[in-house]
């Protein structure tokens, strides 16, 4: 590169994010969006000697919650993760968890 030092490994030269929250005013319920994108990098094959260059693909990852305030300290809660059903790696040779949903609920003492 321009620098003249080699380009770390799994390290995207572009990514971006955003996360969105929004509070319903009339309910107590929260939205949350989160989006975020990375790009293309290098990593290595290490089930190969010498450890071979490869290139991951970039991608980009939604998830989604909301959360209703049940009392003050007792919350309840959905989040749903790679609902662009996009696989990807974050290292070679390990998959993407896939489309999750959760749902429980938080309770705080203080």
């Amino acid at each position: 590169n321009a620098t003249g030092r080699a380009r770390e490994i799994r390290r995207a030269r572009h990514a971006a994010g955003i996360n969105l929250l929004h509070e319903v005013a009339e309910w107590p319920l929260t939205l949350r969006a989160d989006l975020a994108y990375v790009g293309d990098r290098d990593d290595r094959d290490f089930a190969t000697f010498p450890a071979a260059v490869v290139k991951l693909d970039d991608f980009v990852t939604l998830g989604v919650a909301l959360t209703w305030r049940i009392r003050p300290g007792f919350d309840l809660f959905a989040r749903g993760d790679g609902l662009l059903t996009q696989d990807y790696e974050d290292a070679f040779g390990f998959a993407s968890p896939g489309q999750t949903l959760r749902v429980g609920f938080e309770y705080r003492t203080r």
